[in-house]
């Protein structure tokens, strides 16, 4: 039912997806999909509060779902949040770097987000740069494709528009003066209509072309070579990085000459891309900054608005009629920048009359009308001088501009559409410019309009122009009487001047094409080398392995000397062993770094040379690490691990110690391995009572544990008065410390609970990603590699003993029986946390802590966590829920999370024991 739900929604039918994602949910309110794809069908119809909590639990199941963070993006940007939903939806993009839908929300957000123009042009050149190949289309047949075949050509040239939006949209706007007026003598006209769905304004769009044709059903191949056989001129994509679009096959040529304007202003950061339409009121000299295509550069207008509707104009302008000036804001609200806010406070300062009125299809949503309230608030502005409107349609619509006297225009995404209505209704606008088209709009469309004088260039002026815009009656009048005129004698309102225009560039630019003399150098920078490098990364932690190759090769296209990007580059390499070449590769390369990355890349050498036990080459290394390395924590303890290990592996053994604290009774250990096997269970008996002798004096008692019922088992032996001390042991761990034993009974008399892992608080469920400041482990796991191992830490205490935590990792735990015992309540178990892997043990350690019981780490205990080694998790998602929901949890808080590990390879468990025993001076 997902699935149908899916195809429904690519369809267009959103209410009959809507119906299945409820139905699907009815049936399983614990699938991921559905329950992401309910909460989408909720948001989509402005429901957002409604849709929080089936994101939270869909978070607590899996908080690296990408599907959740796309929607809670998208919630954010409803709600005016540009950065919040940039953050959000750049974690679902590197979760899923080749889905294009993810990818264009990220970078639509970014254009909302209130960034210098030079780093969106940044974000798009490296969306262009990591793309995955086109498809494959060399051994396509054409039979195989759904051939739209077009007459023999003629002498005419030939031009494709092609575009999701040629529907009620507001493309529709700008496209039909053009389509509508294109010379038909000169000029060929072929659209290309690319979503399943059409209305009125299609059918209108349609009658006018001279061939439309619908590839919304067609595959991404077939597209490409249904495109090429038709023997294009030109192509011009309407659609940019907005929905629906499949700007990556212009990765291929089309056509000969390929164009990008009018939906998305933007660069694509396509350099296939051969043009962008703007005007000689937004390029400059310095427009290569923000364009991968070469500007084509308009005489007047980069776009023609038409709507092609009667609508009157109330000759008197509001001001006059109300006695008070009204300003207004209309569109997305995701426009509206603290920067922005701040100047509207200061306009309503100015002029104590004065009202603000903002219209936004947002406020369907009361959750968006109350934090745009909250916005304001902060900035001063008394909320009941704001009037919330919905959006109008048809006549409606038309009807309200009737309401404004000016309106404050948006930074640095200018208005567009909304203010292209508003001038066409007679209302003014204030616009401050910046550098590129997505800043400029207001400043193309005011000098066109002879209103230049409205355009300003930074936020006094901004001010300044709004409280003397709103005290000029008298223009307000003159504007209102005069600006149909105005929009009919320019480009931007005639549609015959700018096609005209249009066909006359496009000509030019096609004959420099196909002379050879088309040359243009972008200077798009691309974003900071360290940046590149955490994006390949975090497409690491999310298996996107290609595409995070694809990252490091464009970081090092970009930077040759980026260390940490050559580090990475590395893993091409050690994927299949080769570790003296990864090394080399390093060592060939390292005197062109920048001393900063020295460290990290000694580090990893010395860790290839461990993996190939080259002592001498790995202490010269380490050596040259000591003279790299700096004052962050973090790289300290990463060097004393490498030293200790050269240590070891060069002879070097911790003392042995003292057999254990003295004991005039017999003390009881209890050790409950949590394990079905019983062949399992007994060879972990064997490999306990073999490689960790007991000290004097202390019994020691093994006993199966199920599984599927450690509730009733923890209950039994927490209540087993013989017990002194209960260890709760997964069948993922293994002991390998010859001192365990007396290591844990010295360190329970200073302490209630120990672990080889926790947390200080327990803020979070996941709590091994809160800052290393919070957290303790150290502990080995098996390397991908044949007898193998890691011995890994976390945090940063260098102590072996770490007291005061408030949450202990559940895969083993050590008690003092009695003192947990005689803790109400402590040695009862909510049966609902079975099958939760460790959480159960997990809550059990807080539920401890927060009754005042002692929790601490031990981290030299020689044990192995092997991750290869699954507990039973039937249930892990409902648990993670229980508990989110017990502890108050916030799982939509979006922290940054700290995965930092300091790790060094071992040759056995026994080497990684010294290691430890000398790391912590056991």
């Amino acid at each position: 039912m997902n699935d149908l739900g899916c195809c429904l929604s690519n369809t267009g039918d959103d209410s009959g997806a809507a119906a299945i994602f409820d139905q699907a949910f009815a049936l399983n309110d614990a699938y991921l999909p559905v329950v992401v794809n309910h909460a989408k069908s909720i948001t989509d119809s402005q429901r957002s509060r409604e849709a929080l909590p089936y994101l939270r639990q869909a978070k607590v199941y899996d908080a690296d779902f990408y599907a959740s963070d796309a929607v809670l993006g998208s919630i954010a940007l409803a709600m005016g949040d540009a950065e919040l939903a940039c953050r959000l939806a750049k974690r679902a993009w590197l979760a899923s770097f080749d889905n294009l839908r993810l990818a264009n929300c990220y970078l639509l957000n970014c254009a909302y987000h209130d960034i210098e123009e030079a780093q969106l042009a940044a974000e798009h050149r490296f969306w262009a740069q990591t793309l995955a190949a086109p498809p494959h289309i060399a051994d396509l047949k054409t039979s195989d494709t759904l051939m739209a075949t077009l007459p023999e050509r003629t002498s005419k040239i030939r031009v494709g528009y092609w575009s999701p939006d040629f529907r009620n949209h507001s493309v529709r706007y700008f496209f039909r003066p053009l389509l509508e007026n294109h010379d038909r003598d000169r000029f060929e006209i072929v659209l290309y209509h690319d979503i399943p769905k059409g209305d009125e304004s299609t059918e209108r769009i349609r009658e006018k072309a001279d061939h439309f044709i619908d590839v919304s059903a067609l595959p991404d191949a077939q597209l490409v070579t249904l495109i090429r056989s038709h023997d294009l001129d030109v192509l011009v994509e309407l659609a940019g990085h907005t929905s629906n679009n499949r700007l990556n096959l212009l990765q291929e040529r089309l056509a000969t000459l390929q164009l990008s304007g009018i939906g998305y202003p933007p660069t694509t950061g396509l350099r296939t891309i051969d043009a962008k339409l703007l005007d000689v009121h937004i390029a400059d000299a310095d427009s290569n900054r923000y364009y991968a295509e070469m500007p084509l550069v308009l005489p007047e207008s980069f776009w023609c608005f038409d709507p092609m509707q009667e609508a009157p104009i109330d000759p008197t302008p509001p001001a006059e009629r109300n006695g008070f000036p009204t300003f207004a804001c209309i569109g997305n609200i995701a426009k509206i920048a603290d920067r922005t806010l701040k100047s509207w406070a200061e306009i309503l300062r100015r002029v104590p009359t004065g009202r603000l009125l903002l219209r936004s299809i947002s406020f369907n949503d009361p959750a968006a009308v109350d934090s745009m309230r909250d916005r304001l608030g902060k900035f001063g502005i008394a909320i009941e001088r704001v009037d919330f409107r919905g959006p109008a349609g048809g006549d409606d619509f038309f009807a309200s501009y009737n309401e404004v006297d000016l309106v404050l225009d948006t930074y640095p995404f200018n208005g567009g559409t909304t203010s292209c209505f508003a001038a066409y209704m007679g209302v003014p606008i204030v616009s401050l410019a910046g550098k590129s088209l997505i800043s400029r709009m207001g400043r193309s469309i005011l000098n066109n309009l002879d209103l230049s004088d409205w355009v300003v260039a930074d936020e006094t002026s901004y001010v300044e122009r709004a409280v003397a815009g709103a005290a000029d009656l008298s223009f307000l009048a003159r504007f209102r009487a005069e600006a149909r005129e105005r929009f009919s004698r320019t480009a931007l309102g005639n549609g015959r001047l700018f096609a005209e225009q249009f066909e006359r560039s496009c000509i030019e630019l096609l004959q420099a094409k196909r002379d050879g003399t088309l040359c243009y150098e972008n200077a798009v920078a691309p974003l900071p080398a360290q940046e590149l490098v955490r994006r390949a990364y975090g497409a690491l932690r999310f298996g996107q392995y290609e595409a995070a190759q694809r990252i490091v090769d464009y970081c090092l296209r970009e930077y040759p000397a980026c260390g940490t990007g050559h580090i990475l580059n590395t893993q091409r390499l050690t994927a299949d062993r080769k570790y003296h070449e990864a090394a080399t590769y390093l060592l060939d390369r390292v005197d062109g770094f920048a001393p900063t990355d020295r460290f990290a890349v000694w580090v990893n050498v010395a860790r290839f040379y461990l993996q190939q036990s080259r002592y001498e080459e790995c202490t010269r290394i380490v050596a040259l690490a000591a003279t790299a390395v700096g004052e962050d924590t973090c790289d300290l303890m990463q060097l004393r691990m490498l030293e200790t290990c050269l240590s070891v592996r060069g002879g070097r053994r911790p003392p042995v110690t003292a057999s254990g604290p003295a004991t005039d009774r017999a003390v009881s250990i209890t050790v409950l391995i949590v394990i079905d096997d019983q062949a399992a269970f007994d060879r972990k008996c064997h490999d306990v009572a073999s490689q960790c002798p007991l000290p004097a004096g202390y019994k020691l008692n093994f006993v199966r544990c199920s599984e599927a019922h450690k509730a009733r088992a923890y209950s039994a032996a927490l209540r087993e008065p013989t017990t002194d001390i209960l260890l709760i042991v997964h069948k993922n761990i293994e002991i390998h410390s010859a001192s365990f034993f007396q290591d844990v009974v010295s360190t329970l008399e200073d302490c209630d609970m120990l672990g080889i892992a926790g947390a200080r608080t327990w803020d979070r469920l996941d709590w091994r990603l809160s800052p290393a400041p919070n957290k303790v482990a150290s502990f080995m796991v098996p390397s991908d590699e044949q007898g193998v191992y890691e011995i890994q830490q976390m945090g940063m205490e260098r102590n072996v003993v770490v007291h005061g935590l408030g949450v202990l990792d559940g895969s083993l735990l050590a008690l003092n029986r009695a003192r947990v015992a005689e803790i109400d309540g402590l040695a009862e178990f909510d049966p609902l946390l079975e099958e939760g892997a460790a959480l159960m043990e997990e809550d059990l350690s807080h539920r401890a802590h927060r009754a005042g019981l002692r929790l601490a780490v031990h981290q030299g205990l020689g044990v192995v966590m092997d991750w290869r080694i699954a507990l039973r998790n039937d249930h892990l998602g409902e648990v993670r829920w229980h508990l989110t929901q017990h502890y108050e949890f916030d799982p939509l808080v979006l922290r940054d999370d700290d995965r930092t590990i300091v790790s060094a390879p071992v040759t056995s468990p026994n080497e990684g024991v010294a290691v430890q025993g000398l790391l912590f001076d056991l």
